[in-house]
């Protein structure tokens, strides 16, 4: 499964990497099974590095929700603080998106009309 990690979300990148994760230590299980010595303190070395990746990504994803949180809570109390700027500025987001959206689905009905 390839992913694109510009325009994947977080949520998705992490569930790969844990995916990825999960097929590494599964892996290792089989090599420790039917592995001479050498494999063995290979797949030890591995596993520990897998298991030092797994948390170091628990707390990056940490950091990713509590930087969102923070976030969220600093664009609330802005929005609460100035409401009718907040609904200006929504109406402008909103009306340039659409022109946007009316826009490629122009081009896209004038493409399949030709």
């Amino acid at each position: 499964m390839m992913i694109d990690i510009m325009t994947a979300g977080p949520e998705r990148l992490a569930a790969s990497l844990r995916q990825l994760v999960t097929g590494a230590e599964d892996l290792l299980d089989a090599l420790r099974k039917e592995g001479d010595d050498q494999y063995r303190e290979a797949a030890q070395r591995m596993r520990r590095d897998i298991e030092r990746a797994r948390e170091r990504l628990d707390e990056a994803q940490d950091t990713i929700v509590a930087r969102t949180r923070a976030i969220a809570k600093r664009t609330d109390r802005l929005a609460h603080a100035h409401p009718w700027e907040t609904a200006g500025a929504t109406a402008m987001v909103a009306l340039l998106v659409g022109v946007a959206v009316g826009l490629l689905a122009g081009r896209a009905y004038t493409q399949r009309v030709d």
